[in-house]
């Protein structure tokens, strides 16, 4: 599936993540790693991970939120830099579901202490 030229794109609302989400990822060689989101919209968001993947990799990516859990599938983009923690690398969505899109949507409705206090507790729970 190609994406659309950068600059033809909508960019969607972005919503900071302040307490670091774990992120489950899938590889397409089944092989799995963590990671750790940053910021999230409905067309993708920033993971902070160990190490890079390849640009155009494909992952089956996880992780709960305020408003529930969000599975889909996702294309990683290029690396975007070091963080004190790992690798900052940006993804975005290819394949969502309806409820997992909606969840997504539902984050902007949210007040951002409900946001923050949720991911802290989410955290605490993993």
């Amino acid at each position: 599936m190609a994406l659309p030229p950068h600059n033809q794109r909508r960019r969607a609302a972005r919503f900071p993540i302040q307490d670091l989400l774990t992120v489950g990822l899938t590889r397409e060689n089944g092989k799995r790693a963590k990671g750790r989101l940053r910021s999230v919209s409905t067309n993708g968001g920033l993971l902070c991970l160990a190490c890079a993947l390849l640009p155009g990799d494909y992952v089956e990516i996880e992780f709960s939120i305020p408003t529930g859990r969000v599975q889909g599938l996702a294309a990683m983009l290029e690396p975007l830099g070091h963080a004190t923690d790992g690798i900052l690398q940006a993804f975005c969505f290819v394949a969502l579901g309806e409820d997992d899109h909606r969840r997504l949507r539902r984050l902007a409705e949210l007040p951002l202490t409900a946001a923050i206090s949720h991911a802290a507790q989410s955290l605490v729970h993993a």
